[in-house]
């Protein structure tokens, strides 16, 4: 069993996978440039976002 450190911050595993999405890397995005400034139901909201995602390579 491994020995806590004193002070280390304990890794916390995100969802799906170990996936994390760095925002940070498109923090100068605006919103509004994600959806071409158009209206979208829920269901293709989330193509539109993961299409963003993957075209940035911000999931990796």
């Amino acid at each position: 069993m491994a020995k806590a450190v004193e002070g280390a911050v304990p890794v916390k595993k995100a969802a799906f996978g170990g996936k994390v999405i760095k925002w940070s890397k498109v923090k100068d995005m605006k919103i509004g440039e994600i959806f071409d400034n158009k209206d979208c139901g829920m269901g293709e909201m989330i193509k539109l976002i993961w299409t963003f995602i993957k075209k940035n390579k911000i999931n990796e």
